[in-house]
């Protein structure tokens, strides 16, 4: 069994590009079964990083998903957002205004956010070019679900500049030029 989703598909896009490069000769079996075994074997390598995803619906507003696996912990989250707000976001992110939040989840009356199920924050730590982002996850498995039932994850990624500018890019080309997916690394 994968130790992540993410780990699956790194490994399966490293082995199609080491392929194509024909660095590597394709070895007999399905490229599944290949990807498997190399994940087994990849197992204790600590993984640090955060896949965002977005789905757009016909009135303009967009789910917008996280699936982070740090350190062998996982967790996958979502939050329904408008454009304006995911904008918003990355154009706060690029002109370092931190702290740079958003976060979704359920609404309750006078549409007010009553369950983050979604959650980044952008910090920046001291001045010297480190970045902070917390990552804050929940996954209802069902409607109505006990609390004691929510899934939940917390855990925070460390950035330097380059990364940061590299999330940045990501981002600002998930939204807008319908990129669907995106995987941010960091320490």
């Amino acid at each position: 069994m994968y130790r992540s989703s993410l780990n699956k598909v790194k490994i399966i896009e490293l082995f199609d590009s080491l392929v194509a490069k024909s660095e590597v000769l394709p070895l007999i079996g399905e490229k599944e079964e290949v990807a498997e075994l190399l994940a087994q074997g990849l197992f204790d390598a600590e993984t640090r990083c955060v896949e965002l995803s977005i789905a757009y619906d016909s009135d303009s507003t967009c789910c917008l998903k996280a699936y982070a696996d740090i350190d062998g912990f996982s967790g996958y989250g979502e939050g329904w957002f408008n454009g304006r707000d995911l904008f918003g976001f990355v154009g706060k992110l690029e002109n370092r205004d931190f702290p740079v939040v958003i976060e979704g989840g359920y609404y309750g009356p006078g549409s007010k956010l009553r369950h983050v199920n979604l959650g980044l924050k952008f910090t920046e730590v001291g001045c010297g070019g480190i970045y902070r982002l917390h990552i804050t996850l929940k996954n209802h498995p069902y409607a109505g679900c006990d609390p004691e039932e929510i899934m939940c994850f917390s855990s925070k990624l460390m950035f330097g500049k380059a990364e940061l500018n590299h999330f940045v890019d990501s981002f600002k080309s998930m939204i807008s030029n319908g990129d669907h997916s995106f995987i941010a690394s960091g320490n």
